[in-house]
């Protein structure tokens, strides 16, 4: 306790290992050194204030694929952003490999594989996955604007590209 007003939280688990049972509590009281109850709604007659209940096994309630787990945590609009976000960064890698790009490659093909397994898992859930998924596609849309390759004559031959000067008999001054 902090000034005496700051508690620390508790935390009660609860665990039934026997399948199909149930159990029901009515009462619940713990108590600090000096007896005194800690709890604060044991009673449950507030309702649920102060308890909060989860459930350990939350592979029971996951999703196993990227697409509706996106439609259930953002809607119509969060579906139709992520599959033309995805679009638009695998259109724009074809359009660079197109052109030439060997990189675009890699990057409309890394798109596909992650579009394609999405269908059995949600990997939008881990951030290292999800933060890969991104890079890779904001790569695919800059690679939207036109693959220009280097050509031999980019570096070291400058010069020779620009148009001759005119030379004046009296020194270079006109």
């Amino acid at each position: 306790m902090v000034f005496g007003w700051l508690k620390r939280p508790v935390e009660l688990a609860l665990f039934d290992p026997v399948p199909d049972s149930t159990i029901e509590i009515g009462h619940i009281r713990m108590f600090d050194p000096r007896d005194l109850n800690i709890l604060s709604n044991g009673d449950f007659s507030h309702g649920m204030d102060r308890w909060y209940f989860t459930d350990d096994q939350h592979r029971i309630w996951r999703i196993h694929n990227q697409y509706l787990m996106s439609l259930f945590e953002g809607g119509c609009l969060g579906l139709v952003s992520l599959i033309l976000l995805a679009a638009a960064a695998v259109a724009g890698a074809v359009r660079a490999m197109a052109q030439g790009n060997r990189m675009a490659a890699a990057v409309a093909a890394s798109l596909l594989a992650f579009l394609c397994s999405s269908v059995f898992d949600y990997l939008l859930e881990a951030p290292r996955l999800s933060t890969l998924f991104y890079l890779v596609a904001f790569t695919g849309l800059t690679m939207m604007t036109r693959y220009r390759p280097a050509s031999p004559m980019s570096a070291g031959h400058a010069a020779a590209r620009q148009p001759p000067q005119k030379e004046y008999p009296s020194g270079g001054i006109p």
